[in-house]
């Protein structure tokens, strides 16, 4: 298969495969939603439109929100980065609640969603986020469980929150509908874990419970009762973070005993066990939050091994095996941060 051209804001059929026999027809295009690739059949092979320059990254924002600095144990701060601009971050608006203890936060292609945490006590508040006006956060309703050390996970239809200090609970919602469901339970209760999406799956790995865990989890977004375990990471850490798009999800950082640069990758709509990838350029790091673009996977904020709290963006490419690759700054140097990105999918 050849990269063929590149689009811009075009609006494709969503296919969960490639067409074949009758319906592989000259001239089809379509959006293969297990690879989230733009695929056209010109009569005698398939073909990819290049979707990562101007349709791609360049509309995607990724925010990092809440969390404590130096100054403020309950931040309300958010900030952001274009993902196709190497640049500090600038500031977005402000959470209507400050809150930290790692909340959830997911996006989809228009609002962005924060969900839990701890301002004191465990939390069940979600607050929305529009993206196209960069609004403060927006009451949304509650969770059905309170929660901190939680993760969330989603796409454009849906989002999951999962875990945390409220261990084996599950909640999803949308981004229009006000509140939290019940979704399933986890496999595994844990807090301190790490999830991340792309259009069909939810990942959920590692965290804490009697210990280091390991084990990686797997909904499908689009039912309620699908929790089951797919794999395993190379590590049992908790206080990891993950990002993830179509074949590529990363679980990044954490706490093994001590501080973790490792960095392990595996494809959400296969599962199994992750493999190792490469590893945090800043080092040992947990608490630090992650998103996703098309081509990059995002991860800032944390703290190291001297507990010092940490302003840093590093980047990963999904299309080679490299350390991570310095972007910029935080507008406040913080830990405990949930981050999310409008991916479109």
């Amino acid at each position: 298969m050849k990269i063929h051209s590149e689009l811009e804001g075009a609006l494709f059929e969503k296919l969960g495969g490639q067409p074949t026999g009758a319906g592989l027809q000259q001239g089809r295009v379509w959006y293969d939603t297990t690879d989230d690739k733009v695929k056209y059949y010109d009569g005698d092979e398939i073909l990819e439109f290049n979707t990562s320059g101007a349709g791609g990254d360049s509309s995607i924002n990724c925010v990092w929100a809440a969390g404590q600095s130096a100054s403020v144990t309950y931040e309300d701060t958010m900030d952001y980065i274009e993902a196709a601009t190497v640049s500090n971050a600038s500031d977005w608006n402000d959470l209507n609640t400050g809150r930290r203890a790692a909340p959830g936060a997911c996006a989809g292609e228009t609002k962005g969603l924060v969900a839990g945490g701890y301002d004191g006590s465990a939390m069940n508040e979600i607050e929305v986020i529009d993206i196209a006006t960069k609004s403060a956060g927006v009451n949304h309703g509650v969770l059905s469980f309170s929660s901190y050390s939680t993760s969330s996970a989603g796409n454009s239809a849906r989002w999951i929150t999962a875990g945390g200090s409220s261990s084996t609970s599950m909640d999803y919602g949308t981004y229009t509908v006000s509140g939290g469901s019940t979704f399933d339970t986890l496999t595994q209760g844990r807090e301190e874990l790490a999830s991340c999406a792309n259009t069909t799956y939810a990942l959920h790995g590692g965290g804490a419970a009697g210990g280091n865990r390991n084990e990686i989890s797997r909904s499908t977004i689009s039912t309620t009762s699908s929790e089951a375990d797919t794999g395993d990471l190379t590590v049992a850490r908790q206080a990891l973070r993950a990002a993830a798009y179509g074949t590529n999800a990363l679980f990044c950082g954490g706490n093994t005993g001590s501080y973790s640069d490792v960095t392990d990758r595996l494809n959400p709509n296969t599962g199994g066990n992750a493999a190792d990838w490469e590893d945090l350029r800043p080092g040992g790091m947990m608490y630090c939050s992650g998103c996703s673009s098309t081509t990059k996977a995002f991860f800032g904020s944390g703290q190291n091994s001297s507990s010092v709290k940490q302003s840093f963006i590093d980047y990963f490419e999904y299309s080679a095996a490299a350390e991570s690759l310095s972007w910029g700054d935080l507008t406040v140097a913080r830990t405990a941060t949930c981050a999310f990105a409008n991916l479109a999918s």
